[in-house]
Parts: C-alpha cells; structure tokens; sequence
C-alpha cells in the first residue's frame, strides 16, 4: 500500500510539474507568435526609409537657396556645394525665437573669403540695420584648420564673442562663438575640427 501510495504521490508531483511547463510552454509559444505578427521586416524597412526621407526633407529645409547662400542644395549628386566637406565649418542661426533658431545655415567653403552684407554680389546676404554692402569677409584656412572674419564697412556693426571687431583687422572665429553682424542677426559658428 506504501508503494502505491509513493507512486500516487509521484505522479501527482510529475503532473503539476507537466502541468506548469506545459502552461509555461503554451505562454512562451504563445509570445513567439504575437511577436511574429507583430514584426514584419518589410514594414519596418518601409517605415525607416520614409523616416530617412523626412529627415533630409527637413535638413533641406535648414537652408536659403544658393542664391541668397544657402549651400545644402545638390549640385554635384553628392549633395554639397564645391569646396564644401563633411566637416566645412558653417554659420548657425541662433535667436530668442524658437521658430528661428536653427533654422538657417550658411557653409563656409574653403577658398576665396566669402563676403557678407547687403549687396547682392555678396555671398551671403543680409539686410537690416548696421549692415553695410560689404560688412565683411569670412576666410576658411585649408583643411578647415582655422576661420578668421575681417570687418570691412565703416557705419556698420560686427560682434564676435562680445568684442566689436576693429576695421581691417582680421579676427579668429573659435568653435561655438558667437557672431553678431549689424544689430539683428546672431550666428553661431560650427568649425569641427
């Protein structure tokens, strides 16, 4: 009587054992297939190339047409302007509107200094009060290796890092200073080293 008392026991111990995995088992498969319903490669393929696709939207969204000197438009199929690189140093809009800020970029490519004022052979244009036609000149060092701004108009204002620049003197322009040209517009400059 022990004996089958013993095996009674045993298998009631075996079957709420098989009884618990084979709950456990129907949960674990259970979750693979919600899972596998759930995750379709091809969607989420999809789903990251219309992501990829709103992302340079909006970074196209970031610049002025060339003609004014924005320079993220595709010219050569590689989506930079000549003598620009991926690490040019360029000008970042910064303002107390959040609207504004960030919203304009203007590269800096190496090469011949790019004028900035209100004249419209200027490579970047700007218009308001202390802007002059030619206010200044932005140099770009070979390499990236080093950005200077040279102030060029008498009766006009530019502010770097909180100190006037003085006529013709040429000043270096630091990662992250901040430059103010005439009385309204404040840029940020990004030079990667």
């Amino acid at each position: 009587v022990e004996g089958l008392r013993k095996e009674a026991l045993q298998a009631a111990v075996e079957s709420e054992d098989a009884r618990r995995l084979e709950s456990k088992a129907e949960a674990v498969e259970h979750a693979v297939r919600s899972m596998q319903t759930r995750f379709d490669p091809t969607s989420w393929g999809e789903a990251r190339k219309v992501q990829a696709n709103k992302r340079r939207e909006a970074f196209q969204t970031l610049s002025m047409p060339l003609a004014i000197g924005g320079m993220l438009n595709d010219s050569g199929g590689d989506g930079l302007q000549e003598g620009v690189a991926a690490n040019s140093p360029y000008l970042l809009n910064i303002s107390d509107d959040i609207s504004l800020a960030g919203r304009l970029l203007y590269f800096l490519p190496e090469g011949p200094p790019i004028g900035i004022g209100s004249s419209e052979d200027n490579r970047i244009r700007l218009l308001g009060l202390g802007i002059g036609e030619r206010l200044c000149e932005i140099s770009v060092a070979p390499g990236g290796a080093g950005v200077e701004v040279r102030y060029l108009c008498r009766g006009g204002r530019l502010v770097v890092d909180g100190q006037v620049v003085a006529d013709g003197q040429p000043r270096p322009v630091r990662h992250g200073a901040k430059i103010v040209f005439g009385r309204a517009f404040a840029f940020r400059a990004v030079v990667p080293s």
